[in-house]
């Protein structure tokens, strides 16, 4: 460069100058136009992919309707029993009420038609040598087929396909819908902006649908470019030319389960013009600015080119030998300080060479150190993810690793090919990394692709997100073969080597021979809280470092004796823990440095183990917590492996079962075996249920202990988690046994059933006694030749009657706290009737009762009530011959009357009995009267809880407002 400037004047070299300023700008110029052709294309590809995932939900939403119509078919009687009859029935009064299912057919296995909806029909042959038949006979589910030429129509047509099962659920037949792909064209892609083109392709690669003239295109081949690109993922972006010879920007998206892939595209023309308008008035704008800045250059390098030259000649004699020459300090300021300069630079050019020369050795010096320090790293950086696959190796060197380098991603450790490593070390190492702990210097062994033997040593450190979900692992690997392939892993770069060291999640501190810093990571100083950056401590002495991280330690004075004591020693020593403040603890490792026996530094290590530590103290506190818990409940808890089946118990568990834990887990037919004979079926159904989706679930069965044989009931519940799509990994449940509180509900059962079945036997011993008075009164009534005296026997027949209906009414409806009031009127006003009404039916018994639950305490006053009422208005309100009729209601009572208010219960009833007879004298006061029948009816409201009041005529009305008591 700087030769090329050395040919050019003075005026080229400003011109020069002015370009390489310019030169910024037109790059950041330049970057700006990429970044707004970036952008425009990412607003076209949004475009475009809007355009596309709204055309695939539309045609998703379409494909998912059809699936469920024909999933509710398949699962029609007439079509799993492949009846031709009903079948063709039952497609007919669909296609009645849908006319576009008249493409639905059904057939066998063998392709032969059962019914169909079409007027004509592909024979069985023909269909048997379809692939789209064929592979609806072989899936499973719902099939999508592709474009295809209809027999006799000629259009291109689509089928969906969804197997028929009989009853047994094994595949009897296919039930088929032909789609016509032009008129689903016009359907579903109408309304597209006019520029917009979008087409579905099929598995095949043929043209489905389009929105622009798709009788043209459907059934014709897309073009091949961007064809491949578009196999190898589910969704992206690509440009190609069309079919129409437009180039277009494109975006495709895969619908799932169908093949079927949506294409949609905006000509690239319109979606980039305005963006090539700005970019030619940008060019041309730039161009002026740059002519014009030449202009100045050129004319400004004239000034400048004269005191130059006189200054050019001086140097000129100078190379030609003339040492003693000096440059005239003439021209402007600037040039002549440079001349001024000049002169120095002649007399200190001896001085500058030797200076030169020192400079260049401690050049070669620096050099040398730097690519030593490459040569010794022979480590490369891997990272791995949660199942422990690889998903990275950093800068692979040497030819058999660069080669196999692809091979080892994707896979885990252990599915690499090796020798010499057994069983027991994989599977120790497994359990490892399954308990997410640090590994070191993990030896492994392979034949590499050319044939050699390689050896490597492998160290790896599991990672953590912030809400500590485990990520995988991450760490370094070193080729301890040979040095034949030592020199192709040591050829890694310093930068490499340093990145490394700085992410690894240990301390590193690196001292040389004389105690001097020679290399420290970042985690070294964040584990000693150290406020400098790890640059900074580069060249420190070794006392300096200690006196820095001093109060990091929790015994300062202990902590660096024994530092010093370890340099002393001279000796390796490795996982020595180092207390520290804020219950932190370090492990640390030292290191003397050999190199061909010589002294070559320390290098110090250092782990923080502090949480690793404390997660170790809360499980087994957890744990303990948990097992306390499980055995003052008397819960014992359990999770199911789906997938391996094999479960596993806690403590509690296996009391709860009868078992000794130290025989291990018992295997399903024993643990089937100790399952009560009556609930293995409703068990095995709820096992079922929980297998085949996640739920929860509560089941109770009985078992039978395996020391004791005793029978137990036991209360299970629990949850089955699945993963994303929707596959039951785990079943996790708590049993409990229950027997006890089975057993206490049992007896009190019991001694409830003994307590109904005494007071049912109560109740039907005072009504059959009321029964035994009844006839012996109906006996006396019927010796006894006094008129009144029978009434009075008769009268105390029809009392003693009602209180035998409310005992009848307790035991028959087996609640003793209360009686249904309707019910047990309706009952005794009808026998109550039928006993007194005078013969001939001219006079009517009318009820109005209302639902309601009353204690025996008002119940029987309440019966009481109305027989005398009722037996008053028989005897006394109707003379001989004539007609009318008894009204007995009990109603709720909501009147804002005195009557209401004074008894104060809101929800007050009225019970009322009354008659259309020849009514009450003028005269007639309750109160004065000598009745035994009204004066029993006043007492017997007043024990009801009211007063018995007489309504206004005509007729005769008496009636109570009362209060439900508790």
């Amino acid at each position: 460069m700087n030769a090329w400037l050395s040919r050019l004047s003075i005026r080229q070299q400003i011109s020069a100058l002015v370009l390489l300023v310019c030169l910024p700008l037109a790059v950041m110029l330049t970057w700006q136009v990429v970044e707004d052709l970036a952008h425009v294309r990412a607003e076209a590809d949004q475009r475009v992919r809007i355009l596309a995932r709204s055309t695939a939900a539309n045609l998703s939403r379409f494909l998912l309707d059809q699936e469920a119509l024909l999933v509710r078919l398949a699962e029609l009687p007439a079509i799993r029993a492949l009846d031709p009859a009903a079948c063709q029935l039952l497609l007919r009064d669909l296609v009645i009420l849908d006319p576009r299912l008249n493409t639905l057919a059904l057939r066998d296995l063998q392709a032969n038609p059962i019914c169909s909806a079409l007027p004509s029909l592909a024979s069985a042959a023909e269909m048997s040598q379809s692939p789209v038949f064929a592979a609806a006979l072989h899936g499973d589910g719902f099939v999508v087929g592709g474009a295809e030429t209809g027999r006799s129509s000629g259009r291109w047509l689509s089928v969906l396909s969804y197997p028929v099962r009989n009853q047994a659920g094994k595949k009897v037949g296919l039930i088929r819908m032909v789609i016509d792909l032009q008129k689903l064209s016009a359907e579903l892609l109408a309304g597209l902006p006019t520029n917009a083109i979008v087409t579905v392709v099929d598995r095949n690669e043929l043209t489905v649908l389009r929105s622009v003239e798709a009788a043209k295109y459907i059934g014709q081949p897309v073009p091949a470019a961007g064809t491949e690109a578009a196999r190898l993922q589910r969704e992206g972006f690509v440009s190609v030319q069309g079919m129409d010879g437009v180039r277009r920007r494109m975006a495709f998206t895969v619908l799932p389960g169908s093949g079927w892939r949506v294409v949609a595209g905006l000509p690239e023309a319109e979606v980039l013009a305005e963006f090539h308008s700005v970019l030619l008035q940008t060019l041309l704008m730039g161009l002026a600015v740059l002519t014009l800045a030449l202009l100045l250059a050129w004319r400004l390098g004239l000034n400048v080119a004269r005191p130059i030259a006189y200054l050019a000649d001086t140097a000129r004699r100078v190379a030609e030998g003339d040492q003693a020459v000096r440059a005239e300090l003439t021209g402007s300021a600037d040039v002549r300080q440079v001349a001024a300069q000049f002169n120095r630079m002649l007399d200190a050019f001896a001085n500058e060479a030797q200076v030169r020369a020192r400079a260049f050795g401690d050049l070669q010096q620096s050099e040398a150190r730097f690519r030593a320090l490459i040569e010794l790293s022979s480590d490369w950086y891997w990272e791995q993810d949660e199942n422990f696959r690889f998903t990275s190796m950093t800068d692979l060197t040497g030819a058999a690793l660069i080669k196999t380098r692809q091979s080892r991603l994707g896979k885990t450790r252990w599915d690499l090919p090796s020798v010499d490593m057994d069983d027991a070390v994989w599977r120790q190492h497994r359990e490892m990394l399954e308990r997410h702990e640090r590994f070191d210097d993990f030896q492994m062994k392979r034949i590499e692709s050319d044939g050699q033997l390689a050896v490597y040593l492998s160290s790896g450190l599991p990672r953590f997100d912030t809400t500590g979900k485990f990520l995988g692992y991450h760490g370094v690997a070193r080729d301890v073969t040979a040095a034949r392939n030592a020199a192709a892993l040591l050829s890694t770069t310093v930068e490499r080597y340093q990145k490394v060291l700085a992410n690894v999640y240990y301390g590193i501190l690196l001292v040389d021979n004389e105690g001097r810093v020679e290399y420290v990571n970042q985690a070294f100083c964040d584990m000693f809280g150290l406020d400098r950056a790890a640059p900074d401590l580069i060249g420190l002495d070794n006392a300096t470092v200690m006196k820095v991280t001093d109060g990091r330690l929790a015994n300062s004075e202990a902590g660096l004796a024994r530092v010093e004591e370890l340099v002393a020693l001279g000796k390796a020593v490795r996982d020595e823990e180092v207390a520290c403040k804020n219950e932190h603890t370090l492990l640390r490792d030292f290191v003397p440095l050999l190199v061909d026996g010589e002294p070559r530094g320390r290098l110090w290590v250092f782990r923080d183990i502090t949480r690793r530590q404390k997660t170790a103290l809360a499980l087994r506190l957890n744990e303990s917590r948990l097992r306390m818990a499980e055995e003052l409940a008397g819960i014992g808890s359990w999770v199911w492996p789906v997938t391996s089946g094999e479960a596993v118990w806690s403590d509690q568990m296996f009391k709860i079962y009868g078992r000794n834990r130290a025989d291990g887990m018992p295997v399903a037919e024993a643990w089937q075996e100790s399952i009560h004979p009556d609930d293995h079926q409703r068990l095995g159904d709820a096992i079922q249920t929980v297998r085949v989706s996640a739920q929860q679930f509560l089941i109770e069965f009985r078992i039978y202990t395996l020391d004791t044989k005793e029978l137990r009931f036991i209360s299970s519940k629990g949850v089955s988690v699945a993963d994303a799509e929707g596959q039951v990994l785990h079943v996790w449940g708590v049993d409990q046994d229950v027997t006890a509180q089975k057993l206490a509900q049992q007896a009190l059962q019991n001694s409830v059933n003994d307590k109904v079945a005494l007071l049912n036997e109560v109740h039907h011993r005072v009504k059959n006694n009321l029964q035994v008075i009844t006839s012996l009164l109906r006996l006396e009534s019927r010796r006894s030749g006094e008129t009144g005296t029978k009434t009075v026997l008769a009268d105390m027949q029809a009392r003693i009657r009602s209180m035998s209906l409310l005992h009848e009414s307790l035991y028959r409806s087996g609640i003793f706290a209360s009686v249904e009031l309707s019910k047990y009127l309706k009952q005794l006003a009808g026998e109550a009737f039928r006993a007194q009404a005078p013969d001939g039916g001219l006079i009517r018994l009318e009820l109005d009762l209302q639902p309601l639950q009353l204690s025996m305490d008002q119940a029987m006053p309440c019966g009481l009530l109305v027989n005398e009422l009722m037996s008053n208005c028989l005897k006394h309100g109707f003379p001989p011959g004539s007609r009318g009729e008894v009204r007995v209601s009990l109603r709720p009572f909501d009147s804002p009357s005195d009557a209401a208010q004074a008894l104060g219960h809101p929800g007050s009833w009225r019970l009322q009995v009354s008659d259309t007879g020849v009514g009450l004298p003028a005269d007639f006061d309750l109160s004065h009267l000598a009745s035994l029948g009204l004066q029993l009816a006043s007492d017997l409201a007043r024990q009801l809880g009211g007063d018995l009041d007489i309504g206004a005529g005509p007729g005769a009305s008496f009636g109570v407002t009362f209060g439900v008591q508790p």
